[in-house]
C-alpha cells in the first residue's frame, strides 16, 4: 500500500476495510487473500451522497441508493458514460477504468487486473487543488488519514487495523429505531360514585288525634230545683180546672 506522502508498506489483512472517508465520499474495499499470502482488492463500495457505487474486479459497476427503502432498480455504468450522482460528484467509465470526481478528490479504479488466477482492483486517490480541508472536515481511513500536513511517509497504518474494519461496503443510512411501543396500561377503574343522598320524600304522617280538650273551669253550681209540695200541686190543678169550666160556661151563654 502507498500512502499520500509516498510511504509504502504491506497491508495483508482480509475483510472489509475503510480506505477513505470524508464529507463528500466514503470508499470501502473488500480484501481477499491471493498468491504468496498477499491480499488484493476484489470489490469496492463508494457512497456519494445518497447513491452507492459497487465496483467488482470483473469490471461490473452497479449504482444504487443508500436508503434500502428505495426500491428503484440498480443502474449499470456503460463504457463512455458519465453520471452525476450528487452535487459535485460524478462517475465516468472508460473501458476498464472507473473515475470518480468529488469537490476534493479524484479516485481512479482500475478493474480486470490479474494476480495469478485472481482478478483484482487497483485504486489510486488524489487530492485536488483546494485541498482535503476545503469543506472543513478532515479525512479518515487507511489512505484518507495520510492526507495530512506533516508530509511524513507512513510505514504502517496510523491506527490499529481494527479501527478501519467495516460491516458493509457501503455507508448505509441508519434510520432511527422507533421506540418500542409502551404497553397500554389498563385504566384504573373509576371509583364507584357515591350515591347522592336521596331526600326523604315519604310524607311525615300528620297527627290527626285531636289534642285533649281541657274542660272549662267549673262555674257555680245552681241550687237544686225546689219540688212543690203535693198539696200545693193539687191546689194548682184545681184552680186550672175551675178556670176552664168558667171559660166554657161563659162561651155557651154568649
Amino acid at each position: 500500500m502507498e500512502d499520500a506522502d509516498g510511504g509504502k508498506y504491506d497491508f495483508i489483512e482480509v475483510g472489509l476495510y475503510n480506505i477513505l472517508k470524508d464529507k463528500d465520499i466514503t470508499l470501502n474495499t473488500k480484501m481477499e487473500r491471493g498468491a504468496n499470502n498477499a491480499t488484493v482488492n476484489t470489490e469496492a463500495g463508494l457512497t456519494l451522497g445518497d447513491r452507492t457505487v459497487h465496483v467488482k474486479a470483473d469490471g461490473t459497476v452497479t449504482i444504487g441508493y443508500t436508503d434500502p427503502a428505495i426500491k428503484a432498480a440498480p443502474v449499470s455504468l456503460a463504457d463512455g458514460q458519465t453520471l452525476t450522482l450528487a452535487p459535485n460528484r460524478t462517475i465516468t467509465r472508460a473501458g476498464n477504468k472507473i473515475t470518480v470526481h468529488t469537490g476534493e478528490y479524484k479516485v481512479l479504479i482500475d478493474t480486470q487486473l490479474k494476480f495469478g488466477t485472481m482478478q483484482y482492483l487497483d485504486i489510486d486517490i488524489w487530492s485536488k487543488a483546494g485541498g482535503v480541508l476545503s469543506d472543513s472536515v478532515a479525512p479518515t481511513g487507511l489512505l484518507g488519514e495520510t492526507f495530512d500536513t506533516d508530509n511524513t511517509p507512513q510505514t504502517k497504518p496510523k491506527q490499529d487495523v481494527n479501527a478501519y474494519k467495516q460491516d458493509s461496503l457501503f455507508k448505509i443510512e441508519s434510520k432511527p429505531t422507533p421506540p418500542a411501543p409502551t404497553p397500554a396500561t389498563a385504566p384504573t377503574p373509576a371509583a364507584a360514585p357515591t350515591p347522592a343522598q336521596t331526600p326523604n320524600t315519604t310524607p311525615t304522617p300528620v297527627q290527626t288525634t285531636p289534642p285533649p280538650v281541657t274542660p272549662p273551669a267549673p262555674g257555680p253550681v245552681p241550687p237544686p230545683a225546689v219540688q212543690p209540695e203535693p198539696m200545693l200541686q193539687l191546689q194548682q190543678m184545681f184552680q186550672q180546672l175551675m178556670a176552664m169550666f168558667l171559660q166554657l160556661f161563659s162561651s155557651r151563654g154568649n
